[in-house]
């Protein structure tokens, strides 16, 4: 069997203040996929821009931007993933990855429970269980 690599960034741009260096780098970089953590959206301290869209038109990225609630309850974040995974789940069928900071932690693993036992997470592996 072959193996393909597929050249990904995952990275917390803390905000996007830094947002002229994060172009940079991902133009240098050409990840097929990226995978952005802690990313403003309309906040003064990163210049009042939806950082995840801008950095979409300006480096030629496809952003699907995903954050569960970390101020919420758990029913909350279980909701804001089961329409990310609704909506993904209307897609062709290429392969998908959902991922980014969910939030969840070993006290609330019923966020990403629910998700295993969709169609979706087959591949999902939860460490901490």
């Amino acid at each position: 069997m072959r193996k393909t690599r597929i050249p990904y960034v995952t990275w917390n741009i803390e905000r996007g203040v830094q947002y002229d260096r994060i172009v940079d780098a991902l133009e240098a970089l050409k990840p097929d996929i990226v995978i952005l953590q802690e990313v403003d959206r309309y906040c003064r301290r990163s210049g009042n821009r939806d950082v995840a869209s801008d950095l979409a038109r300006t480096a030629g990225i496809l952003v699907y931007s995903v954050h569960l609630e970390s101020g919420g309850t758990d029913a909350l974040r279980q909701r804001q993933l089961a329409e990310v995974l609704g909506a993904e789940a209307q897609q062709d069928s290429a392969p998908s990855i959902v991922a980014g900071d969910f939030n969840n932690s070993a006290s609330f693993p019923s966020v990403l429970q629910g998700a295993r036992r969709s169609w979706f997470c087959r591949s999902v592996r939860l460490s901490h269980w």
